[in-house]
């Protein structure tokens, strides 16, 4: 009984709109020219800054390693991209399109990080590609593109 009343009351809660992003916050903070490019020094270690104590600054854990490689997106999606551009700057500029065209709600804020998601929040990548696909301006290309990123990295 308890199950079910708690259910049909997250099914009333609405995720605050306050969260969302505007298109013009989209249009302004989502450019092309605010991606830090790689750069040949060494590399150094910046800690998270988006919240106090983000899990994100946590020291190495047991068997957990991430290794960072470059040029794998480009290698991913090279065959979906048009050759005029990177194929990087072309899912990029792709997703943001997508983003901007996406129903309300679907691109939010949290932690500092910008998300996009389907409307009720799910974030799995087969849940975004259902997204990418329902969009007219993200059908043919860029979700062609994320689904080969979601297919490389399987």
């Amino acid at each position: 009984v308890h199950i079910d009343r708690a259910e049909k009351l997250l099914k009333t809660l609405k995720p605050d709109p306050g969260t969302y992003l505007c298109k013009q916050t989209m249009k302004d903070q989502m450019r092309w020219d605010k991606i830090t490019e790689r750069s040949e020094e060494p590399e150094s270690v910046t800690l998270c800054s988006a919240t106090e104590g983000c899990s994100c600054n946590e020291p190495f854990r047991g068997n957990e390693q991430l290794e960072i490689t470059t040029g794998l997106v480009n290698q991913a999606i090279h065959h979906c991209a048009p050759k005029d551009t990177t194929p990087e700057r072309w899912l990029f500029e792709g997703l943001v399109s997508a983003a901007m065209a996406a129903p309300e709600g679907c691109v939010w804020k949290a932690g500092g990080k910008y998300i996009m998601s389907s409307t009720d929040r799910n974030q799995s990548p087969a849940a975004v590609l259902r997204l990418l696909e329902s969009i007219p301006e993200a059908k043919g290309g860029v979700a062609k593109g994320m689904r080969a990123l979601v297919n490389f990295t399987e």
